[in-house]
């Protein structure tokens, strides 16, 4: 964004960027930047990105101050958890919120200057697959070149310093190690159903302990939560729950591709909120849009799709009027007993 406003011709000394990793006051830090650059407050046009704003004691009236005061000043304010955006009331109205993603597959590609592999997808199938391989273990900027102990390096030390350094300072840790392993059980496992009294009867804590530590996890972008569905969707709030990683490059470190990853890579995209389960009965997401239409996804990480691939969808239709039943492969496109198969390149075509 800043690249973005200095090709716009703004001045470099109208853009102020500080970090809130180093320990300071907004107040101090605006006065400072103000006496540095000579600007006037009330007349000229400033943008201020502030990053990990959560940090900065009593950010909201502080900043809420300056946008009342000063029109002219634009805030870009970022932060690594979710509770310091829920509790601004101050800010309410004022607040444009955007979540910034790990990279998709079509950013990695663009980073890595192999964008035109999606032009001619059969073309280049092989191609593609490779490079969505490498990608599912390095979604982050940082690693789209990195070799895999690199990368596996960088990861480790991100998810300390997101736990052990980021999260701690918000919430009220008092066992970051424990919540380490927490995580660490859930990247071996992506897609568990979380099951509170076996958890911690292993970990040797609390259940109300352990369900307050996985909210931390939730809270500062580390997993998602995804319910088993249920036409009343207050129902699905209190039945089984699944966690899937945040980022596929969490994983805990099998570099094979399994069907669990590719699961998790798909409820990444669409940030699916159900799957539905009865027995050994099992969809892996169930997706309703704003007309309250159902869609059935299953998730198959491989070339060939079979008539015996559409069973639980087919099950599911019968308890539940579906809009549309979609399996997403690896590569093949058909259409088989009126459900679309499509491979992951093709993910925008789901809510055509």
């Amino acid at each position: 964004m800043i690249n973005y406003l200095i090709e716009k011709e703004i001045a470099r000394d109208n853009i102020l960027y500080y970090s809130f990793d180093n320990e300071d006051d907004i107040e101090n830090i605006i006065n400072n930047y103000l006496k540095i650059s000579n600007k006037d407050i009330s007349k000229d046009n400033i943008y201020i990105f502030f990053d990990e704003i959560q940090k900065a004691e009593n950010w909201q009236n502080k900043i809420k101050i300056y946008y009342d005061l000063y029109p002219n000043i634009k805030f870009i304010l970022s932060g690594s958890s979710s509770l310091f955006l829920k509790s601004n009331e101050s800010l309410a109205w004022r607040l444009t919120i955007t979540t910034i993603k790990p990279l998709f597959f079509e950013e990695f590609l663009k980073f890595k200057e192999k964008h035109y592999l999606m032009e001619k997808p059969l073309l280049y199938e092989s191609e593609i697959i490779l490079e969505f391989e490498k990608y599912l273990y390095r979604q982050f900027f940082d690693i789209i070149d990195s070799n895999l102990m690199e990368a596996q390096k960088y990861i480790k030390l991100l998810k300390n310093k997101i736990i052990k350094e980021d999260a701690k300072a918000y919430f009220d840790i008092k066992y970051p190690d424990l919540l380490v392993r927490i995580f660490d059980i859930i990247s071996n496992n992506p897609w568990m159903i979380i099951d509170y009294k076996n958890m911690w009867n292993d970990l040797w804590i609390d259940w109300r302990t352990l369900q307050t530590y996985i909210y931390y996890l939730e809270e500062s972008f580390l997993i998602n939560k995804v319910y088993n569905f249920s036409k009343n969707l207050l129902t699905s709030e209190k039945k089984q729950k699944r966690v899937y990683l945040n980022s596929c490059s969490f994983f805990l470190w099998n570099w094979d591709v399994t069907w669990s990853l590719y699961e998790n890579y798909i409820q990444n995209y669409f940030d699916f909120k159900y799957f539905y389960r009865l027995g050994k009965k099992e969809v892996d997401f169930i997706s309703v849009d704003d007309k309250e239409n159902i869609y059935a996804i299953e998730i198959k990480y491989k070339n060939k799709i079979k008539k015996e691939d559409l069973k639980w969808i087919i099950f599911f239709e019968k308890k539940f009027k579906l809009y549309k039943k979609y399996i997403i492969s690896k590569t093949t496109k058909a259409i088989i007993d009126n459900v679309n198969i499509i491979p992951f390149w093709e993910l925008d075509q789901l809510y055509k």
